[in-house]
C-alpha cells in the first residue's frame, strides 16, 4: 500500500468517525436523528470495514455505547453495564453468528449439538433500567453511555404499566417462591403505540406545537422531560425483556430466558406476546420470516428481531465484549427506504385553507405497499429538502404508515429538474393564498366559498370528534357537494330519503339508517358542535372550555376578545382565531342555522362530565390484554364510545373472529360473526351484561 493511499484512507477513517459520532449524539443524546436507521447502519458498516482494513478496531468509536448522559439529569452508575447489541443484516450474517456461538461453547467444553434460542421483537424505543429493592421501585434510568445513565424516576412514576411495587401474582412454573428481599433490575423498552402516536401528533397540531418525527423520538423526548406533568399526558408504554443486576439467589430459579419473561408477567409487567423460545437455529430463520412478513401489523414500531441463547448458563459462559453480549444478536430487517422519481408536485387545499404540496411519485413499493403520493408539508420543507420536479428522491414510510420523502439524490440531478414555487392563489377557487408573518404555510382566504375547504369542513363536521354521524363518509360528502345538495353545515339536517336514495351506492335501507343517524346527531352536545365548526386552533379540549364558559353558540359568536382570553387555557392566538371566525358574515348565518337544528341549545355540564368520566377516568383494568370483538347493533351507545370504553379498561377491539379473541359482545341482530364465535366456543356476552361489569 502506497503512503499516499494510506494517508487518504486514514483521512477517510477520521471523517467517517466524526460522522458516526455526530449521529450517535443526535440519536442517543438529542433524540433527534438526522438520518434514517438504515443510512446510519450503512455508515457503520463502511466504517467497520475501513477499521478492519487499517487494523484500528481497538480504538473504535463503536466501543462506546449510547452517549454521555445529559447534564440536566442526575447521573446513575449502572451496577451492570447496559450494553448494546451487534447487528446482522442478512441470513448469512445470522448463520455466521450461530456457527461462532456453537464453536465458542464447544471450545469451552460446555455443549455440543444444536443450541436452543429465543426470538423476540426488537422494539424501536428507548432502553430503560428499573431497579427494585425489597419489591419497591428505587430508581429508573436510561442507558446513557452504557456505564452511567440518566435518573428519570420522576417521569417513570407517571406510567401506569410500570409497577411501583412488585407483587407476585402466580407461580405458573410451579417453582419455589423466590425471595423478594433483595435487588432486582428489570430492563426493557419505553415506546409509544402507532395509533397513540398519530393521536399525540394530532393534539400537537391542535395546540399549534411541533409534530414529533416518529414514535421513538416522541418516547425518548418524553422520558427526558424535566416536568413530569407533561410526561403524564404522553401515551408511554413499557415492555420488559431482560434482567440486569439481580441477587444471585433469585436467578437460581430461572434457567431459561423464557422463564425470566414468564416471571415478569407474574410480577405485573407487560411482555411482548410475539416471541418464541427453544428454537433450533433453522427454526429461527422460519420465525424471522414470519415476523418480517407481519411487521406492519404490530401496534408498535420494530426494526428487527433479537436472537438470544435460551439457556442463561450458556449466556453467562459466553459473556460479553466491552459493548455487546456474545450470546445475542440483533437481526435488522432490510431497509424500507427506496429510490424513485419525483414526477410532479401538486397542491391540496385543507379545511382551514392550508395549501399543502404533495409529491407525485413514480409508483414504488415501500414497506409492503405501493406509494405514489407523499405529503411535503409546507413551503419551508420544500426549501429545506431542496426538492425539484424530475429529481430522484428517497422515500420511506414514516412510522411504517405515512409515506415520507427524505430528500433528493443530488448526484442524479440534471439541468431539466425544475424548482417548484408555491402558488400565490388557491388552485381550486383562485382566491388569494396568503402566508402570514411567522407561519410556514399559505392559506386560501375564501373560507367555505372554496369548494375544497367546504368538502373538508363537512367531513370534519360529521366525523367522530364532532357529530359522529355513522355512515356519513368522505365519498358521500363529495357527492353531495358536487351535486350542490349540501352547501353548509345546516344543509345536512335537511337531507331526506328523496335526496339520498338516488345517490350512488345508496339504497333505501342505507338512506333510512343515515336519516336516523342525522336525527340522533341533533342531540349532540355543545362542545362537540363547536369542535365540528373546525375553527383554527380549536380542538376538543378548547371546545369544551368554550362551551362551559359561554353556554350557547350564540353567546360564543358574539364574545369579545377579552372574554375569550379569560377562558381557561385560551391565549391571544386562539382567542383571535375564534373572534375572526365568528366575525365573518357567512359564519354568522351558520350559527343561526345550527342553533335551530340542535335540541340542546345550551351547555349541559352534567351530561358532558358524565361522558368524560365514563370514557376517560376509568381506573379498573379488568380487560387488560384482552381482545374483544363487537358484533350486531348497539342499543345504549355508539360503536366509537364502546371502543373507548374497552380501551380504557385495558382491552383491544378487533374486527374479525379468531381463536385469539377473549370474548365477544353480542348486540341486536348479530349475524355470522356471532354464530362463528359460538362454534369456536368463544365467550360471548350481551351489551347489557358488559355494561353491568363496567358500572
Amino acid at each position: 500500500m502506497t503512503q499516499k493511499k494510506t494517508i487518504n484512507q486514514t483521512l477517510a477513517l477520521k471523517k467517517l468517525e466524526n460522522e458516526v459520532k455526530k449521529h450517535q449524539k443526535a440519536y442517543h443524546h438529542d433524540d433527534q436523528p438526522i438520518i434514517s436507521d438504515h443510512s446510519y447502519d450503512l455508515l457503520c458498516q463502511k466504517l467497520r470495514a475501513l477499521e478492519k482494513k487499517l487494523n484500528t478496531q481497538e480504538n473504535s468509536v463503536f466501543e462506546n455505547v449510547g452517549h454521555q448522559p445529559k447534564a440536566t439529569f442526575i447521573n446513575i452508575p449502572h451496577k451492570m453495564p447496559m450494553l448494546s447489541l451487534d447487528n446482522v443484516f442478512n441470513y448469512d450474517g445470522l448463520a455466521n453468528f450461530f456457527s461462532k456461538t456453537n464453536q465458542n461453547l464447544i471450545n469451552k467444553k460446555k455443549y455440543i449439538g444444536d443450541l436452543q434460542y429465543s426470538v423476540e421483537l426488537k422494539f424501536d424505543g428507548l432502553a430503560l433500567s428499573l431497579m427494585y429493592e425489597k419489591t419497591n421501585l428505587v430508581y429508573a434510568s436510561t442507558r446513557g453511555n452504557g456505564a452511567i445513565g440518566e435518573d428519570v424516576t420522576h417521569n417513570i412514576l407517571t406510567i401506569d404499566e410500570i409497577p411501583k411495587k412488585l407483587t407476585f401474582k402466580s407461580d405458573s412454573s410451579k417453582k419455589s417462591p423466590f425471595p423478594l428481599n433483595g435487588l432486582i433490575e428489570v430492563r426493557g423498552e419505553i415506546y409509544i403505540n402507532k395509533n397513540d402516536f398519530v393521536e399525540l401528533n394530532r393534539k400537537q397540531l391542535i395546540k399549534n406545537q411541533k409534530e414529533f418525527a416518529n414514535p421513538r423520538n416522541a418516547a425518548a423526548g418524553s422520558i427526558r422531560q424535566l416536568d413530569s406533568s407533561k410526561v403524564a399526558d404522553r401515551p408511554l408504554k413499557f415492555f420488559a425483556h431482560g434482567i440486569g443486576f439481580t441477587d444471585p439467589e433469585i436467578l437460581e430459579y430461572f434457567p431459561y430466558q423464557s422463564d425470566i419473561l414468564a416471571w415478569f408477567v407474574s410480577l405485573g409487567f407487560q411482555v411482548c406476546k410475539t416471541r418464541k423460545s427453544f428454537l433450533s437455529s433453522h427454526k429461527v430463520f422460519t420465525f424471522l420470516k414470519f415476523i418480517e412478513k407481519n411487521k406492519y401489523t404490530f401496534d408498535f414500531e420494530i426494526d428487527g428481531a433479537v436472537i438470544k441463547l435460551e439457556k442463561l448458563d450458556f449466556q453467562k459462559f459466553l459473556g460479553t465484549t466491552s459493548r455487546a453480549p456474545k450470546y445475542s444478536i440483533a437481526y435488522k430487517f432490510p431497509s424500507d427506504v427506496v429510490e424513485t422519481k419525483l414526477l410532479n408536485i401538486e397542491i391540496q387545499v385543507g379545511r382551514t385553507g392550508t395549501l399543502t404540496p404533495v409529491a407525485k411519485l413514480d409508483p414504488v413499493r415501500v414497506g409492503g405497499v405501493v406509494v405514489a403520493n407523499a405529503s411535503l408539508h409546507n413551503e419551508d420543507e420544500l426549501i429545506k429538502k431542496d426538492l425539484r420536479i424530475g429529481d430522484y428522491v428517497l422515500v420511506r414510510r414514516a412510522g411504517d404508515v405515512i409515506p415520507e420523502v427524505l430528500g433528493s439524490i443530488k448526484k442524479s440531478r440534471v439541468l431539466e429538474c425544475k424548482p417548484f414555487l408555491m402558488p400565490e392563489n388557491c388552485p381550486v377557487c383562485g382566491s388569494s393564498a396568503v402566508r402570514e408573518l411567522g407561519e410556514s404555510i399559505r392559506r386560501c382566504t375564501a373560507g367555505m366559498s372554496c369548494s375544497a375547504q367546504k368538502v373538508q369542513a363537512l367531513i370534519h363536521f360529521v366525523g367522530k370528534n364532532a357529530l359522529n354521524i355513522e355512515g356519513f363518509g368522505e365519498k358521500l360528502v363529495l357527492q353531495l357537494v358536487e351535486k350542490k345538495l349540501v352547501n353548509t353545515f345546516s344543509d345536512i339536517f335537511n337531507l331526506s330519503l328523496e335526496i339520498l336514495v338516488p345517490l350512488e351506492r345508496m339504497g333505501i335501507k342505507s338512506a333510512e339508517n343515515l336519516i336516523n343517524e342525522i336525527t340522533k346527531a341533533r342531540k349532540t352536545s355543545l362542545d362537540k358542535v363547536i369542535n365540528g365548526l373546525g375553527i383554527r386552533h380549536v380542538g376538543e379540549k378548547t371546545s369544551y372550555e368554550l362551551a362551559k364558559k359561554f353556554q350557547t353558540l350564540k353567546n360564543l359568536s358574539t364574545a369579545k376578545i377579552e372574554e375569550l382570553e379569560n377562558t381557561v387555557d385560551i391565549g391571544p392566538t386562539v382567542a383571535e382565531s375564534v373572534r375572526k371566525f365568528f366575525s365573518q358574515s357567512e359564519n354568522k348565518k351558520i350559527v343561526q342555522d345550527l342553533t335551530d337544528n340542535f335540541e340542546k341549545k345550551s351547555f349541559d355540564e352534567n351530561q358532558t362530565n358524565k361522558r368524560q368520566n365514563l370514557l376517560l377516568n376509568i381506573e379498573k383494568k379488568f380487560l387488560l390484554d384482552k381482545t374483544v370483538l363487537v358484533t350486531g347493533t348497539l342499543e345504549s351507545m355508539k360503536r366509537e364510545d364502546l371502543k373507548k370504553l374497552i380501551e380504557n379498561y385495558g382491552g383491544r377491539l378487533v374486527k374479525s373472529v379468531s381463536a385469539k379473541v377473549d370474548f365477544v359482545i353480542v348486540g341486536q341482530s348479530a349475524g355470522a360473526k356471532a354464530d362463528q364465535a359460538i362454534k369456536m366456543n368463544l365467550k360471548t356476552i350481551s351489551e347489557k351484561e358488559f355494561l353491568k361489569l363496567v358500572d
